[in-house]
């Protein structure tokens, strides 16, 4: 009796897990759905000369009509075949509701999905971090659009347009997590219990190589900004200076062909004396610079485009 009131617990902490995942994704999906038809369908309210109407005549040109490529919603598993495979059908989910029980193959949609996300997430993070900025530039730069802004995140769920475009990857490092509770709760004898087993372990290495692009995407932009903000070579009779400023870039690869990165940064203070330098530690060579002028919050000014450093 305790056998079977355990094996019933898991198989309904199982099903609670695989509903927790398939609910994040449908709630992910309606967010985004309800936000571009929030953007279509945007009307603001602003006298006939004001420079804002462009807002509602640019909302109405690119209001997109359905077709025929556009998601479907059908509460069930659809199957994509491949035409040019031999390969029995895949289980593709749809964008809408549909129930997950224990004959759903879980694992066939897990471990056909998951290594092909990679390369869309890869070129997503390559320009999540120029969009950002892109936004920023933009907000900065037009109070029309801070306005819209405004009005764009109070009326959809508090989230600002920042947060919404950091969404996606926030999403994809949970996919191991969620997997896991799956895993936990299936069975050794399952039938699902090595795919599932083998769909997280295809999760973490895909969490793994979107957390390593991003890090090398924030990397070479550090290394693009010390290009642009270190000055050498102020001294006329310093022969290294010049070499430095003639030969060295931070973005490139040593001399062993090894890209090269900024490993630390920090203040240190010079003894004796005490002045303060800003020092750069990379993986071939340790840099010690100095302020252009002073400042107390160099730590909020390194590596922004609008630095006084």
């Amino acid at each position: 009796m305790t056998k079977f009131l355990t094996v019933n617990m898991n198989s309904i902490k199982r099903q609670l897990s695989l509903d927790q995942m398939l609910d994040r994704r449908e709630k992910t999906f309606k967010k985004y759905r309800a936000l571009t038809d929030h953007h279509r369908s945007f009307t603001p309210e602003i006298s006939p000369s004001s420079p804002n109407r462009r807002l509602k005549h640019r909302s109405t040109i690119h209001h997109r009509p359905s077709s025929s490529h556009a998601l479907t919603a059908k509460p069930q598993i659809e199957f994509m075949n491949n035409a040019n495979s031999n390969r029995s059908s895949t289980p593709v989910l749809s964008t809408e509701s549909m129930t997950i029980n224990e004959s759903t193959k879980i694992d066939e949609i897990l471990c056909f999905h998951l290594p092909t996300m990679a390369n869309d997430y890869f070129q997503y993070c390559n320009s999540h971090s120029q969009a950002n900025k892109s936004l920023q530039n933009k907000i900065d730069s037009n109070e029309q659009f801070r306005s819209y802004l405004k009005i764009f995140q109070d009326t959809t769920g508090g989230l600002s347009l920042n947060g919404y475009l950091t969404k996606p990857i926030q999403r994809v490092t949970r996919y191991p997590l969620l997997i896991e509770k799956i895993l936990k709760h299936t069975p050794n004898n399952h039938p699902d219990y090595l795919p599932i087993k083998q769909a997280l372990e295809s999760a973490r290495q895909l969490t793994e190589k979107i957390n390593k692009q991003i890090s090398e995407q924030e990397s070479s932009s550090r290394l693009d900004w010390l290009q642009q903000h270190l000055a050498f070579g102020n001294d006329e009779n310093s022969s290294d200076g010049y070499l430095l400023d003639g030969l060295l870039k931070f973005n490139s690869v040593n001399r062993y062909q090894i890209q090269r990165q900024l490993l630390l940064h920090g203040v240190i203070m010079k003894v004796p004396g005490g002045k303060e330098l800003l020092a750069f530690l990379f993986n071939n060579f340790l840099l010690f610079t100095i302020f252009k002028s002073s400042s107390s919050n160099w730590q909020t000014q390194i590596f922004e485009q609008k630095s006084n450093l």
